[in-house]
């Protein structure tokens, strides 16, 4: 054991009730001390066996295999007043360990500055098959970097959450990292575990964190309101990813100053099902009635930029009745639909809606966006069968 004085209850076995709210941390330091041993002696028993492994292998099969050593997720113990996975984006969840070796043709013990992405590694190892990857797939090839021939490029990662209930999404660029959390999200837990691990996110998380990783590694000093224009800046890598996966016509608003108030009637041509919030400020209001629908949104901090609604349903033809900030009338220029043309008046067919990605930069000025993704959602639900209720059972899922 690490932790072999420890003088409390608490066992492995315990942990999952602690997580759950079935049981307490009677003695907090000393608890998490031995939740932490706990997890270091794991990691020391898989780190062992994992060098078995490689030593029994044939320095032959060594030099001609890439072998490649990651994890789908880290562990929570309490960093941020809770214990397990899935619940939030901090870096003790999501950054995880990512080791190549390939004897032949990797230098040992170079390490690589820059963001790198588990979407990275198929393209990765098709390069390494001498495959060329498919140009549709998000990830880029790792071996020029690892092999010292280029550095890793620039570019931003998108992490979003495992759990159930309402969104998390994060982006990381340049050592800075930016996470919203969708609290409006009407959500009803489906058991006392989910009911309890939802009351805490409410009171851990805000609706907006951005924090510098190299200043701030355990993301403690949240920095959003100091740095709104940081915000603005990673927003965009965040919507671009999450309108690959949502369905519904958006309207949204980005660049309202604090204390203004921009509010937008909109009139379908067929009754909406439903609408939902996409990041809205506890500031903020919708009202839907059949065909027609009002969204105020209030500026003021915390509030993240191109939060706004998701409309579901058949709608047919829309038309923007109205567009006001501060009481104003908007100019064309300010109510972007689509790709992000001026609003002219009119019905606006869902062809005119379609936008295939989130503009790349903040607009200047305040700015209402109406539009459709370009695409049809990617995902959804897997179909449920035997084979599939097997495997989830044997990964301890069910």
């Amino acid at each position: 054991p690490y932790y072999p004085d420890y003088p409390g209850h608490l066992t492995g076995k315990l942990i999952h009730g602690i997580s759950g709210g079935y049981h307490k941390l009677y003695r907090p330091e000393e608890d998490v001390r031995q939740i932490t041993a706990l997890y270091d002696s794991e990691v020391h028993y898989v780190d062992r066996f994992i060098g078995r492994l490689l030593e029994s292998l044939d320095p032959t099969v060594r030099d001609n295999t890439l072998i490649v050593f990651t994890a789908d997720h880290g562990e929570e113990l309490y960093d941020h007043h809770g214990w397990k996975h899935g619940q939030t984006l901090y870096e003790e969840q999501i950054h995880v360990p990512l080791i190549f070796r390939w004897d032949r043709r990797l230098p040992p013990g170079r390490r690589l500055d820059g963001t790198v992405r588990l979407v990275d590694l198929v393209p990765t190892v098709m390069a390494a098959l001498g495959q060329a990857p498919d140009p549709a797939w998000q990830g880029e090839n790792l071996l020029p970097a690892l092999e010292g021939d280029s550095a890793l490029p620039r570019r931003p990662a998108f992490a979003q959450n495992l759990s159930s209930g309402p969104i998390r999404a994060a982006s990381v660029l340049d050592r800075e990292k930016l996470i919203f959390f969708n609290r409006r999200t009407p959500f009803d837990p489906p058991d006392k575990l989910q009911e309890h691990l939802w009351k805490i996110d409410l009171e851990r998380m805000a609706d907006v964190e951005l924090y510098d990783l190299d200043q701030d590694p355990h993301e403690k000093d949240n920095l959003a309101a100091e740095k709104p224009d940081d915000v603005r800046r990673l927003a965009p890598v965040i919507h671009r990813y999450l309108d690959r996966r949502l369905a519904g016509l958006r309207l949204a608003v980005e660049g309202l100053e604090p204390g203004a108030r921009l509010v937008a009637r909109v009139r379908f041509e067929q009754p909406a099902d439903e609408w939902r919030s996409y990041f809205l400020a506890p500031q903020d209001g919708v009202r839907l009635a059949g065909r027609e629908l009002e969204v105020e949104w209030v500026g003021g901090p915390p509030a993240a930029p191109g939060r706004g609604v998701l409309i579901e349903g058949d709608l047919g033809a829309v038309t923007i009745v109205s567009a006001t900030l501060d009481g104003e009338p908007m100019p064309a220029s300010a109510i972007q639909v689509g790709e992000g043309r001026p609003y002219e008046g009119g019905a606006l067919a869902e062809t005119s809606l379609r936008a295939h990605t989130w503009p790349p930069a903040p607009p200047e000025g305040t700015v209402l966006r109406v539009w459709l993704p370009g695409e049809e959602p990617v995902g959804g639900e897997a179909p449920e069968n035997a084979e599939t209720r097997r495997r989830l059972k044997a990964l301890g899922y069910l």
